[in-house]
C-alpha cells in the first residue's frame, strides 16, 4: 500500500504541484551566523547548516516548530505526530535531545529542572519566529555544554521600522483546534517596541493508544498562551540597547504511559524570561553583553503529583573584531548558573564559566578556515578544553557554478543535569560529564540560484554516556535504579544529502535523504536508520501558491528493550496559500496526512489521521 501511495505522489509531483519543503535555503549570498557566530555567506561556511527563512515560515502550513524541524534532513522529531501536548524529543544525526542546544535570539535555553537540559519546544508558537538555523555537528567550542551534535538557533521577529505596524491572525482546524494571535510593533525616533500575543487551544484526542476497540480513552487537549515584549534604544551614538520580557505557558492533558489512560491528569508548564542586551559599536566591530534570566515551573497533577521549579541565568560578554578584510574573530566570557528549587531542603545548582575564541580566515582564493576554542570550567568538575577545526574551500568553476568542500573535526562536552545529579529517587552525585568526538566531510554544488546540491558524511563517538540503569528483584520486578555513566564508546555514522532545484521562477523542487548506522542499536532506539523527503512548490501567480510534501520515516526500535522494529511510514501534506489586498490579507489551508495513513510513531501512543487547518492573517 505504501508503494502505491508513493507512486501516486511521484506522479502528482511530476505533473508539477508544489513542494514547499522547509529545507536548506542555500542561495548564494544568504548569510548564516550559527556556524561561527560571525555572519558568513552560506556557500563559504564550512558547516552543515540549514536555514528556514521568513518567507518559508510565512508560506508553511506546519502546526509547530517541531513540524518544521522534522522536515530537515537527518533530523527526527519524536512526538510531533501525536496530540500537541505529547512530549517532544528531537534527534540530530542520531543524537538524543540532550546533545542539541536550542538558542533563542542567541541565548541558550536549557531547562534547569528537566531530566536532561534540552529546551521544550512546546513553549514556542510559530507566529513569534522569524527564522531558524539548524547547525549539525559538535560545536561546544562556540556554544558550550549540550552543543555536542547540533544547534537549533531560533531568531524571533524584529520590530517594524515604521511607526506602527502589526498583524492579526485566526486559525481553526481538526480536533477542535482554535487560535488567535496578534502583534504590534514600530520605531519612533530612537525607540523601537513590539508586543506579540497568541492563544491556541486544541480539544485533542487520546494520547495513549487503546488495545481494546471496545474501550475508548478520553480526549487529551492542549492550550498555550504566549506574551512577548521586545524593545530597544538605538540613537546616533555607538551604544545600542535591546531588552525582552516574555511569558509562556502550556497546559496539556496527559495519560499515564503507553497503552494506559489516566483521567483528569494534566501538566502545567510556565516560563518567564527577561533579557537586556547592551551593544557598543566601535571602528573594528562591536562589544556586546547578553544578560538573560529564565524561570521555569512544571506542575504535574497525576496519580503521582509533583512540582519542579528552577532558574537559568546566562551572562555572555563578547567582542567581535574585524582584524582585516580576510580575518574576523570573536572572543568572550560566558557564565551560566542553573538552579533547581523544587526541593527547599536540598541545594541544587551548578555554575559554568567559559572563556572562548572563534577565528574565521577567508581568503580571496576561496580558502576558508574556522578555528574555535573554549575552556569549559564547571563548578563540579575539572576543566575541559574544547576545540573545532574547520577548513573549507570554494572553487569558482564559471560565472554560475561553484563547488565547496569542507572538513570539520571537533570535540564536545555534556554536563549532567541537576535532576540526574540530585533527584532523591534516581540521582547520582558521582556522575561525570559526557564527551563526544565529531568528524564531518562534505561537498556542495551551487549553480547560481537555480540548483544546490549538498552531500555530507559524518561520524560521532559518544563516551561516558549517561543512561538510566534499572534494578530488578529475583522475580524480575522493578525495584529502583539511577542514572549512571556507561562504559565504552557509542558510535553513529551516516550520510545525508539534499537538493534544491528551481527550473523556473514559479517551480521549485526539493529532495533530501539521510541514513544512519550505529554500533549499538539499542542505545539509539526510536531513531530511524533511514529517512527521506520530496517536495514540489509552485507559485500559480504572484499572490498564490500550492505545495505538496512527501516524508518517509524508516524502521526503528520502539525501545532499548524491544527488538521488534516499528514499521516505516509515509506522510503526505498539501498546502495552499492565497493573498488579497496587495498581499495584506492572506488565506491559507493545509490537508495533512493526505492519504490518512495509519502508523505508529511512538509505541503505545496515537497519531493523527487526516487533518486540516485553515488560517486567516491580516497585516496592517
Amino acid at each position: 500500500m505504501r508503494k502505491t501511495k508513493l507512486t501516486l505522489v511521484l506522479a502528482i509531483l511530476c505533473t508539477s504541484i508544489q513542494a514547499q519543503i522547509i529545507n536548506d535555503t542555500t542561495d548564494l549570498g544568504e548569510f548564516v551566523v550559527s556556524g561561527t557566530r560571525i555572519a558568513t555567506p552560506i556557500e563559504r561556511s564550512g558547516k552543515s547548516i540549514y536555514k528556514i527563512d521568513a518567507d518559508q515560515l510565512e508560506r508553511s502550513a506546519a502546526f509547530s516548530v517541531a513540524d518544521l524541524l522534522n522536515q530537515v534532513p537527518a533530523v527526527q522529531v519524536d512526538g510531533n505526530f501525536g496530540t500537541p501536548g505529547t512530549n517532544l524529543e528531537y534527534y540530530v544525526r542520531g543524537a538524543r535531545s540532550k546533545y542539541t542546544l536550542v538558542l533563542i535570539d542567541g541565548v541558550p535555553m536549557n531547562e534547569p529542572t528537566g531530566i536532561s537540559l534540552f529546551y521544550d519546544l512546546r513553549y514556542l508558537p510559530l507566529n513569534q519566529v522569524e527564522s531558524i538555523e539548524i547547525l549539525k555537528g559538535g560545536l561546544s567550542s562556540l556554544y558550550g555544554s549540550n552543543a555536542a551534535a547540533g544547534v537549533i538557533s531560533i531568531k524571533l521577529k524584529q520590530n517594524a521600522k515604521e511607526k506602527v505596524a502589526g498583524n492579526i491572525g485566526l486559525t481553526s482546524g481538526s480536533f477542535g483546534r482554535l487560535g488567535v494571535n496578534g502583534a504590534v510593533s514600530g520605531t519612533s525616533n530612537s525607540l523601537n517596541y513590539g508586543l506579540n500575543f497568541s492563544r491556541e487551544t486544541f480539544d485533542g484526542f487520546s494520547a495513549a493508544l487503546s488495545t481494546d476497540p471496545a474501550v475508548q480513552f478520553d480526549d487529551d487537549g492542549f492550550g498555550r498562551t504566549n506574551l512577548l515584549f521586545k524593545g530597544g534604544i538605538n540613537t546616533n551614538s555607538p551604544l545600542e540597547l535591546d531588552f525582552v520580557l516574555g511569558y509562556d505557558e502550556f497546559i496539556a492533558d496527559i495519560d499515564a504511559f503507553a497503552f494506559n489512560d489516566e483521567l483528569n491528569a494534566i501538566s502545567d508548564n510556565q516560563q518567564t524570561r527577561f533579557g537586556i542586551n547592551p551593544k557598543l559599536n566601535h571602528a573594528n566591530g562591536y562589544t556586546q553583553l547578553r544578560l538573560n534570566y529564565v524561570t521555569n515551573e512544571r506542575v504535574f497533577e497525576t496519580s503521582f503529583p509533583s512540582t519542579f521549579e528552577g532558574g537559568n541565568l546566562q551572562i555572555d560578554l563578547y567582542n567581535q573584531l574585524e582584524i582585516n578584510e580576510y580575518a574576523k574573530a570573536i572572543f568572550g566570557l560566558n557564565l551560566q548558573r542553573l538552579s533547581d528549587n523544587s526541593n527547599p531542603d536540598l541545594e541544587s545548582d551548578f555554575t559554568i564559566f567559559d572563556p572562548y575564541l572563534s577565528v574565521v580566515l577567508d581568503a580571496e582564493s576561496g580558502a576558508n578556515f574556522h578555528f574555535g576554542l573554549r575552556l569549559n570550567t564547571h563548578s563540579n568538575y575539572s576543566s575541559e578544553l574544547l576545540t573545532t577545526v574547520n577548513p573549507s574551500f570554494l572553487i569558482k568553476v564559471d560565472e554560475e557554478t561553484s563547488v565547496k568542500t569542507y572538513l570539520s573535526i571537533s570535540n564536545a562536552y555534556n554536563t549532567p543535569s541537576l535532576f540526574q545529579l540530585n533527584s532523591p529517587f534516581f540521582g547520582n552525585a558521582e556522575l561525570t560529564p559526557e564527551t563526544t568526538n565529531n568528524y564531518e566531510l562534505g561537498a556542495s554544488l551551487y549553480e547560481g540560484n537555480k540548483l544546490t546540491l549538498n552531500l555530507a558524511w559524518f561520524l560521532r563517538d559518544e563516551s561516558n554516556a549517561i543512561d538510566f540503569v534499572s534494578t530488578f528483584d529475583d522475580q524480575g520486578n522493578f525495584i529502583g535504579g539511577n542514572y549512571t555513566n556507561i562504559a565504552g564508546v557509542r558510535r553513529v555514522q551516516g550520510i545525508e544529502a539534499d537538493a534544491s532545484w528551481s527550473p523556473t521562477n514559479q517551480l521549485s523542487i526539493t529532495a533530501n535523504y539521510s541514513k544512519l548506522a550505529t554500533n549499538n542499536d539499542a542505545a539509539f532506539a526510536r531513531i530511524p536508520k533511514e529517512k527521506y523527503g520530496l517536495g514540489v512548490s509552485y507559485n500559480l501567480e504572484k499572490s498564490s501558491s500550492i505545495a505538496l510534501n512527501y516524508l518517509y520515516t524508516g524502521e526503528r526500535l520502539p525501545s532499548p528493550f524491544d527488538t521488534t522494529l516499528l514499521p516505516a511510514f509515509s506522510v503526505v501534506d498539501l498546502s495552499i496559500r492565497k493573498t488579497f489586498l496587495d498581499e495584506r490579507l492572506a488565506v491559507s489551508g493545509s490537508l495533512n496526512n493526505l492519504f490518512d495513513e495509519e502508523f505508529i510513531a511512538v509505541s503505545g501512543f496515537t497519531t493523527m489521521g487526516r487533518n486540516y487547518s485553515l488560517s486567516l492573517a491580516y497585516n496592517f
